[in-house]
């Protein structure tokens, strides 16, 4: 079933889009604040930035004007994600020690080897009318790691039960962003959006519900310990009364 586009419902779509990716990009802001305060990365991963960048760029290219025509409110987000990515980037290379500082070097290199190679293939070898749809192929998948990316914490958060280190802001604005952007790309008829994006809102879901489940844990101990702590004190009153008596 196709429908014709009103382009003002593109363009009020494409802005709702573009708001939410925009407050995916600024969500992870007090996590680096809380970064650049301890000076260490602790046990933040920095994969969800690098597939982030990665994801941002190869968008940006597929939505250029000689690549795929009238794709202007998905260009103008993903330049914005670009700029977010590198600022990120730049202060996880900063602050990360040891291992970290390893890991993110690694997934740098890899990430520029890559965009590089792909970038160099798409204008020489591919043919122009083919570019759009190679770009969105590359693109849908990308788009799927990025919203996958903050269960790259999920290690840290079944061994340690918490979720201090999956950040509840970055987890619940990637489900917004990818369903404000599905519903973008069924209007438009776009299946390159469409595709990602809906297995984006589904992840987001998956990551939603790991977070409160083991949240609600984190509170119930931390319930019961208050309960023992309280009543340690009760159970020393009464051993001092029994020892009298």
């Amino acid at each position: 079933m196709t429908w014709d586009v009103d382009p003002q419902w593109e363009a009020g779509l494409g802005l709702v889009g573009t708001l939410s990716a925009i407050a995916l990009f600024v969500s992870p802001i007090k996590t680096f604040q809380r970064i650049i305060s301890k000076r260490n990365t602790e046990d933040f991963p920095s994969f969800p930035y690098v597939s982030t960048f990665l994801n941002c760029f190869v968008w940006t290219i597929y939505a250029l004007p000689f690549v795929t025509p009238n794709r202007l409110p998905p260009l103008i987000t993903n330049v914005i994600g670009v700029v977010f990515q590198v600022v990120y980037l730049i202060l996880f290379v900063r602050y990360a020690k040891d291992k970290a500082q390893s890991q993110v070097r690694q997934q740098l290199l890899a990430l520029s080897a890559f965009l590089l190679l792909f970038s160099s293939l798409l204008f020489t070898a591919v043919p122009p009318a083919s570019r759009s749809a190679v770009a969105g192929n590359f693109a849908t998948l990308f788009t799927v790691v990025m919203f996958g990316a903050p269960l790259s914490s999920l290690s840290v958060v079944l061994r340690t039960r918490s979720v201090e280190f999956m950040p509840l802001p970055l987890s619940l604005m990637s489900f917004v962003c990818s369903t404000s952007w599905l519903a973008y790309g069924v209007y438009v008829q776009d299946t390159y959006v469409i595709v990602p994006n809906a297995l984006g809102s589904l992840l987001g879901i998956i990551q939603l519900c790991i977070y409160y489940a083991v949240s609600r844990e984190g509170r119930r101990k931390s319930e019961d310990n208050a309960l023992d702590e309280e009543n340690i004190p009760l159970q020393e009153v009464m051993m001092v009364e029994a020892s009298r008596d």
